[in-house]
């Protein structure tokens, strides 16, 4: 044969093999993603009856299987392309009343794969049935660790568990260890877990997390979480417990770089930046606020964690020179009632001047919300305000 002619044969074969390489290759595709297309052309294909079984148990529409028929087409399934996960948990499903006989077959599927989701959910049900807690929870992590979109199912279950000691003490561990999906998980937990109080427990006890910067939001949603829900004493604990800001800023009301520290939530001190009405930190421990005419609404505001009493309050506030007037007014309620407990409208004057206002905190009040709004003259520029040296002493 011509070398010309071997290289046209050779040719030719070589598009054959890729041909049919990519007819095999759709074939497993569609085995996979659309069994129905495989079961069209050829209704006895095992692996595509095996597919579509599961997808039928997973209450996915398409060709009618009988189930009856899972041991058969499952063994089938496997005998045509052995250790395949899917057909290993489905002759575990179609187990029946055999424990032992299904958790060999889980075991085995779980052995091919970490991935398959069914077979993860199905032993940690199972190991959560036999009530082997730390067993469960290396399940969780090993699932949640391979993603394969089980966090969804996972996390609000876990944040549910956040209520049980036992889990919260099982889970330090992971914590400690700095494990990936720990701060997504308290994060969820912290938001839309509601289990707040559970996520700062749990990071006391295990006396905080080696994820660093990626926990770096956590502090303020988890703070955030128990003053929604009114856990004013275990959100002091928790202060205490924090290492970044140190509790004495959630203490002190003055301006300054540690009492805007974000890490603090609404603990806090918080400023509005919008082009009518605004403020910002300045040098020196104090806030610049301005206001265009006729226009109103909060400037400043936070949380404040106060023992009940008489508090001595005291501010210094200037007037820029010829700056058109404005009013600004203090409004301090109790967080958990709405109850207003003081609120003063700061005199307008021409030169600066300190005031002492006497403040009384109730019983029970746990938590204040104290927030300062400004309201804009009827004159034609923007006014300014400057209010600094905030202190709060604490009476006898």
């Amino acid at each position: 044969m011509s070398t010309p002619r071997c290289h046209m044969l050779i040719g030719a074969l070589s598009v054959c093999v890729a041909l049919a390489a990519g007819v095999n290759a759709a074939a497993n595709v569609w085995r996979a993603t659309q069994p129905e297309r495989v079961l069209h052309l050829n209704a006895r294909d095992h692996l595509a009856l095996m597919r579509q079984a599961d997808r039928q148990l997973a209450g996915v529409s398409g060709p009618i299987v009988d189930l009856r028929q899972l041991p058969l087409i499952a063994r089938r399934a496997l005998a045509a392309e052995p250790l395949q996960t899917p057909a290993l948990r489905l002759l575990a499903l179609s187990a029946g009343g055999d424990v032992a006989s299904a958790r060999r077959s889980m075991t085995l599927a779980h052995q091919v794969s970490r991935r398959d989701v069914g077979t993860q959910l199905w032993l940690i049900e199972d190991s959560a049935r036999q009530g082997n807690l730390k067993s469960t929870l290396a399940l969780y992590d090993e699932s949640l660790l391979v993603g394969g979109g089980l966090s969804d199912i996972l996390l609000p279950i876990l944040s549910s568990g956040l209520s049980v000691r036992e889990i919260r003490s099982g889970l330090v561990p992971y914590v400690r260890g700095g494990h990936q999906w720990v701060p997504t998980f308290l994060s969820y937990a912290a938001t839309k877990g509601n289990a707040a109080e559970g996520a700062a427990q749990l990071l006391i006890s295990a006396g905080g997390s080696r994820n660093g910067p990626a926990v770096a939001s956590l502090d303020a949603q988890i703070l955030t979480g128990l003053l929604s829900l009114g856990n004013f004493t275990l959100a002091q604990e928790y202060l205490t417990y924090m290492t970044s800001v140190g509790v004495v800023y959630a203490r002190e009301i003055g301006f300054s770089v540690g009492s805007t520290n974000p890490d603090l939530g609404p603990l806090a001190w918080s400023f509005t930046d919008d082009p009518d009405v605004g403020a910002q930190l300045e040098a020196g421990q104090s806030i610049r606020i301005r206001v265009s005419p006729e226009q109103h609404g909060t400037v400043a505001q936070r949380v404040m964690l106060l023992m009940p009493g008489t508090y001595e309050f005291l501010q210094r506030v200037e007037f820029p020179p010829l700056a058109t007037s404005a009013q600004t007014v203090w409004e301090w309620r109790c967080r958990a009632s709405g109850d207003v407990i003081w609120s003063q409208a700061v005199p307008i004057r021409t030169s600066e001047a300190t005031y002492s206002s006497r403040i009384v905190v109730p019983l029970r009040c746990g938590a204040v919300q104290v927030k300062l709004s400004v309201r804009g003259g009827d004159g034609q520029g923007e006014a300014e305000i400057v209010i600094g040296g905030l202190r709060l002493v604490r009476g006898a």
